[in-house]
């Protein structure tokens, strides 16, 4: 085994791995670097921030939780805080412009 390990020029380790997998019936090696990241839905995201809006205009608390529970970078979070924002704010905007003169 030891010759195998210096003709592959592999690590003991990395030979065992392959070995181990060889056992298993799994490919010896697959793509490189990290697994996707599973993501939330965008819907998803967006419903849940929209719950947790307060109704203030220019700040959004609580949605450092759902960046924790949903494995969201921070850019990611800010593209939806402020799509979510604009059509919150876009429809209280409309409310408050509609006044009826009688």
């Amino acid at each position: 085994m030891k010759k195998l390990i210096l003709a592959g020029h592999f690590s003991p380790s990395t030979f065992t791995r392959y070995l181990h997998r060889a056992e298993l019936g799994q490919p010896l090696w697959g793509p490189r670097g990290k697994p996707c990241a599973v993501t939330a839905d965008a819907d998803m995201v967006k419903a849940i921030l929209q719950t947790q809006w307060s109704g203030q205009r220019h700040r959004m608390p609580g949605t450092a939780a759902a960046k924790a529970e949903l494995h969201l970078s921070e850019s990611v979070l800010q593209t939806y805080r402020n799509e979510i924002r604009e059509e919150l704010n876009r429809g209280m905007a409309q409310s408050l412009i509609s006044v009826k003169y009688c």
